[in-house]
């Protein structure tokens, strides 16, 4: 409820060529490498999470339960 609906976006998969989750994920977030905007990205899969903290440091990283625990 933090982040407001217009704020969220959902990649999908079977939307962009099947792509790999991570490859998906940093290609969309190549948009903002320059922008002074706040990313906030939740995941589930642990590998993602780790491959995009690698490549861009200045994205908070969220693991999915970590909203619910």
């Amino acid at each position: 409820p933090f982040i407001k609906k217009e704020n969220r976006i959902i990649l999908i998969r079977e939307d962009n060529d099947f792509k790999l989750s991570k490859e998906l994920k940093a290609a969309y977030l190549e948009k903002f490498k320059n922008d002074d905007s706040i990313i906030i990205v939740v995941d589930d899969d642990r590998q993602v999470i780790d491959e995009i903290k690698e490549k861009n440091p200045n994205v908070i990283v969220l693991k999915d339960t970590a909203l619910v625990d």
